[in-house]
């Protein structure tokens, strides 16, 4: 699948792939190593396990590999990504559903619809865009590719103006820092930042320890080798763990 998302005033495509539930394993080892002198980027860790090259890595800025990483994570796993957290006002453990496009203030389209916005610029953090950062020349060449007549730029009136800076900034595609959880006690709002490490943390909904007993269930009770299991895509996983153990009950 080929995902378009937003470079300075312009766009790029990469390839978006499930990835195997080997490959998830390999993901949930690495968030394991938690030893004080082991130092490494956990984002670029994730991206070499799902087989992305170093030198692609080397041009991605953190946030489009955050993009990259959510993008994978919903074609392999699903949409929902469960969050817990406390109240700070009550102290009670809640758990928030978000879905992969809540974290950004734009839809970020793929090959499956209409790409929206066919320019747009990322920035990477969730604030406004401000004058400073707008460089209306630079905007108006990349539509068609062609250098901006002076006379055009001197002669624009405030309207004119006003309207290409608010294309610009309604074309902009946003990475949120945080999302808000709703206490189902007190109904207090509560911030959830968004770190790298709670990213790439949701890429899995299971644990090391269930996923060797899903290598247990269906080896011993499906027949499947574990080349076979660890094929699978994760979703795939799930799907055959629910009808193995719906065979289980069903037989006893």
């Amino acid at each position: 699948m080929i995902f378009r998302y937003g470079s300075k005033y312009g766009s790029k495509d990469i390839n978006i792939e499930q990835y195997n539930t080997k490959q998830e394993k390999d993901i949930l080892i690495m968030l394991m190593q938690t030893i004080n002198h082991v130092h490494f980027n956990i984002l670029d860790e994730a991206m070499k396990i799902l087989n992305y090259e170093d030198e692609l890595i080397k041009t991605l800025t953190d946030y489009e590999k955050r993009i990259i990483l959510l993008k994978c994570r919903e074609l392999s796993v699903g949409d929902d990504i469960s969050f817990n957290f406390k109240c700070n006002s009550c102290n009670s453990v809640n758990n928030s559903i978000a879905r992969v496009d809540d974290f950004f203030t734009n839809n970020v389209y793929t090959n499956r619809g209409p790409l929206k916005f066919k320019k747009f610029k990322i920035v990477e953090s969730y604030i406004d865009l401000d004058r400073e950062d707008t460089n209306i020349e630079t905007y108006l060449k990349n539509l068609d590719g062609s250098p901006v007549d002076e006379d055009v730029l001197d002669n624009m009136d405030s309207m004119e103006y006003e309207n290409i800076y608010d294309e610009i900034k309604n074309n902009t595609i946003k990475f949120k820092s945080k999302i808000t959880g709703i206490c189902s006690s007190c109904r207090n709002k509560i911030p959830i930042n968004l770190s790298d490490r709670l990213i790439v943390e949701n890429m899995s909904e299971d644990s090391i320890q269930s996923i060797y007993k899903t290598y247990s269930d269906l080896i011993y009770f499906g027949s499947y080798s574990k080349k076979d299991i660890d094929s699978l895509i994760p979703f795939e996983r799930t799907i055959f763990v629910g009808m193995l153990n719906a065979t289980k009950k069903e037989l006893s």
